[in-house]
């Protein structure tokens, strides 16, 4: 058997001062040791010597060049020389060892500062009316001296040369490490005076929190990323921070692709401080064991159940205040939803919550089904069971600006419709209708080049509202449709109620009695022509909210009933075809142009009336189309016989 090989000490200091990941860490190391040492204070400070004056022949290179120092200063119990001798200049004996308490338990913390290469690092501290200083050359051999004035703690002192281009970059990084490393630490650390310890959290609106004897747990949702309404990504949702700390410093930060993110816990972000966690060797992550699977379950039992309810139980909260800064009108909608409110920013990061924890869940619990998730145009309360069961059953996702009376059928019928918030559907319902006008310009005022400036100008901007209008799956109400979309599988994109329900208003009487001829021609040849019609009657749409989508007609079993968008183009003319009663847009703008020629010539009008209705279904065949033509011609000649030669 052979002897085992001799172990060179030197080899073994260079391994563990060169472990660390990132040679700052020392900066962490040194500021554990003073918080261990029980300091309420640590301080940081640098220095730069530089060496010499510029020569007369404008050397530069000699200005530059000087000796950085780094004081690390804390006031704790410090140390005697039997801790001197046993402890700080002998590795691998600590007498932490067993105190779930102290952090540092390897007792190599301090060789860490040899990392960044010094040419010297000097040690004073005091510590039961002992005062001592300890010298380290740049080869690492140290004496020790004793000192005769008083002081309290210990301080730490790193030298090195350099230049002042590399200590200005060195002291930028180091506020950044230390900042990462400390920021939580459970003293006050100080950076060239500057305090940045800050309390232990996450920072976020919608956390919870969690503290026992030995954990601290924060763990909540990010704010939602880009909530700006000029380029918007509502309910887009943060990848999350995954934190590790003990005693407040940091062990790591994890983010996706990071071995110690919890995946199931991605789109959260949580803090945990607990003494039963620790860092590796390399000081760039903490140890997965026993300890911190105990503290993995403890943070999966928080995002399921206390942050869950929390989340659920603000939003049934909010829906309920109904605040009018939410679901009101606004008088100036691009204005009010360029500055979204605090409310508003409060209720979309809520619905993107929740979105979360029922994919999550791949569902709803029933406590939570109970709670009131969003509210009908009417300003009934809707809970998330009865939305599922009703969109499930639907199979679509309908949104109203407003009360209307198209709403408010809709409401009647037990058929479910959400009220806009924040704007939303008032911003899609502003870009249909500059669509729309611009449309309708553009038929009026003809072939391009013959338009004037002014008119262009107009078409210009009315084609740029219609653009800014945001699809509803894009707005401030995406985290909601999201959720719903989720819970009753729907798989297409949220509408609209106006463009998928229709129902018109009734003209009054004197406005009937003007469109009587266009209305009789237009039924007449219908029926001629094989169709099942019941009638032709003129409606008014936009009044009632419904959005027609530039149609000039839609059928209907009867007149005034709700109507849907797919059964709205469907004339029969088979033997068992039910009659339907044709709904002419009495406010579309070719409406209003045949309306003028049905005073000389109500057929021409309501032939092209007829056209334009079955366009909506596709082309028509020029067989059917000359076979139009030749029923309007013919009803023409009922009215107008020609004389008898």
């Amino acid at each position: 058997m052979t002897s085992p090989a001799a172990v060179d000490v030197g080899d073994a200091l260079d391994d563990l001062i060169n472990q660390f990941s990132d040679s700052m860490s020392f900066f962490r190391e040194l500021i554990q040791n003073a918080l261990d040492a029980g300091s309420a204070e640590v301080e940081i400070d640098f220095e730069f010597q530089p060496a010499g004056e510029a020569s007369e022949a404008g050397d530069a290179s000699a200005a530059q060049a000087g000796a950085m120092v780094i004081t690390v200063q804390d006031f704790g119990e410090g140390m005697d020389r039997q801790i001197i001798d046993s402890k700080l200049t002998r590795l691998f004996s600590s007498a932490k060892d067993g105190d779930m308490t102290k952090i540092g338990k390897f007792g190599i913390g301090f060789v860490s500062v040899f990392a960044i290469e010094p040419d010297a690092v000097c040690v004073d501290t005091a510590r039961a009316g002992e005062a001592w200083r300890v010298l380290f050359d740049v080869d690492r051999n140290f004496k020790r001296l004793r000192l005769d004035q008083a002081m309290e703690g210990t301080t730490v002192r790193i030298i090195k040369n350099t230049t002042r281009g590399d200590y200005d970059a060195f002291v930028g990084r180091a506020g950044e490490v230390i900042r990462y490393w400390c920021r939580h630490a459970r003293g006050e650390v100080r950076v060239r005076g500057e305090l940045i310890s800050e309390p232990f959290g996450l920072g976020l609106p919608l956390v919870h929190r969690y503290e026992d004897d030995f954990s601290h747990i924060e763990i909540g949702h990010d704010p939602i990323e880009g909530l700006d309404w000029e380029a918007p990504n509502w309910g887009a949702i943060g990848q999350g921070s995954h934190a590790y700390f003990n005693g407040g410093l940091t062990l790591v930060e994890a983010r996706r692709g990071h071995g110690s993110v919890v995946e199931d816990l991605l789109g959260l972000s949580f803090k945990v401080s607990s003494r039963y966690l620790e860092h590796t060797l390399t000081r760039d992550d903490v140890i997965k064991d026993r300890n911190f699977d105990k503290v993995v379950t403890k943070l999966r039992e928080l995002a399921r159940g206390a942050l869950r309810d929390q989340v659920f139980e603000r939003i049934d909260a909010v829906v309920r205040e109904g605040d009018a800064a939410l679901w009101g009108a606004f008088e100036d909608v691009a204005e009010a939803s360029a500055k979204p409110s605090p409310a508003l920013r409060e209720l979309v990061e809520l619905y993107a919550a929740a979105r979360w924890h029922i994919r999550d869940a791949k569902g709803i619990g029933r406590a939570h089904a109970k709670l009131v998730c969003a509210r009908a145009p009417s300003g009934e309360l809707l809970t998330w069971g009865v939305l599922r069961k009703a969109v499930a059953r639907l199979g679509e996702l309908w949104v109203s600006a407003g009360p209307t009376p198209l709403s408010r059928a809709v409401e009647d019928a037990k058929l479910p419709v959400l009220a806009s918030f924040g704007g939303a559907a008032q911003l899609r319902l502003a870009a249909h209708e500059a669509q729309a006008r611009a449309e309708a310009l553009e038929v009026e005022h003809g072939d391009e080049d013959a338009r004037d400036p002014g008119m262009e100008a107009v078409l210009g901007e009315l084609w740029e509202q219609a653009r800014e209008g945001a699809p509803l799956e894009r707005s401030c109400m995406t985290g909601l449709l999201g959720a719903l979309a989720d819970l009753a599988e729907v798989q297409g994109p949220p509408r609209l109620l106006g463009r998928r329900r229709f129902m018109p208003l009734a003209p009054d009487a004197a406005e009937a009695r003007k469109w009587a001829s266009l209305a009789n021609a237009t039924a007449r040849i219908l029926e001629l022509g094989g169709h099942k019609v019941a009638g032709c009657e003129f409606g008014r749409f936009a009044d009632s909210g419904s959005l027609l989508d530039g149609r000039v007609a839609i059928s209907q079993r009867e007149f005034g009933e709700l109507t849907a968008a797919e059964d709205a183009g469907t004339l029969g003319s088979g033997l068992f075809s039910r009659r339907r009663v044709l709904v002419v847009d009495a406010d579309h703008p070719v409406v209003r142009t045949l309306l003028g020629v049905a005073v000389r010539e109500p057929e021409l009008a309501a032939y092209q009336l007829i056209k334009l209705f079955f366009l909506e279904r596709g082309a028509i065949e020029a067989a059917a189309d000359a076979e139009l033509a030749a029923t309007a011609m013919k009803v023409r000649e009922l009215r107008c016989p020609k004389p008898q030669s």
